[in-house]
């Protein structure tokens, strides 16, 4: 045995093996395809089965329309400012889901674009567009229980969506564009 062979590497270099590739193995595409895929299983799959046992149907729906609007929420409006939208994203489901279809949906759907709208006085537009969503792409309901277990499952759901985004480096805030001060009803 030579004497080159005894002496060991510091943990603080590379090491280099017989290809002169550095010693940190990347995985392949194929392990790269499996990750993700398990990633997918645990974070979306997992919970509409739980869901899916628990609530049925709708709550597989209303917990991955909440994942969705979370995770958007938080991407284009930050993952604070949509901690604070989440219960309204789940009431404007709930009473979106009651209503979907009838006049009532109408005013429903005004009432919270009003609010959204309002939003842009203090650069919150991106995170408060989440709640008319939330009231516009719903699961119609019969009966106030539907209607209160899907709104609260849309707002579990959004809630799960923000710890995803954040998970995967959504910003804690964005500013979104501000509405001028010097543009009052006079300039308008």
């Amino acid at each position: 045995m030579s004497r080159t062979e005894d002496v060991e590497v510091p943990s603080d270099r590379p090491t280099v093996d017989r290809d002169g590739e550095g010693g940190q193995d990347k995985p392949s595409a194929a392990e790269r395809v499996v990750h993700i895929l398990g990633a997918v299983l645990v974070a979306v799959v997992l919970p509409a089965v739980v869901m899916g046992a628990l609530v049925g149907k709708l709550g597989v729906a209303a917990v991955l329309t909440g994942i969705v609007l979370g995770v958007a929420g938080s991407k284009i409006g930050g993952s604070r400012r949509m901690v604070y939208v989440a219960p309204g994203v789940g009431l404007a489901a709930g009473l979106g889901a009651y209503t979907a279809y009838d006049w009532w949906w109408v005013a429903l759907l005004a009432a919270v674009a009003v609010v959204a709208g309002a939003g842009i006085r203090l650069g919150w537009l991106p995170a408060l567009l989440m709640v008319p969503f939330a009231a516009t792409f719903v699961t119609p309901v019969s009966s106030v229980k539907d209607a209160a277990i899907y709104g609260v499952t849309v707002a579990i759901g959004t809630g799960y969506g923000i710890v995803l985004a954040r998970r995967f480096s959504a910003p804690e805030v964005v500013d979104g564009d501000r509405l001028a001060a010097h543009l009052q009803r006079e300039d308008l």
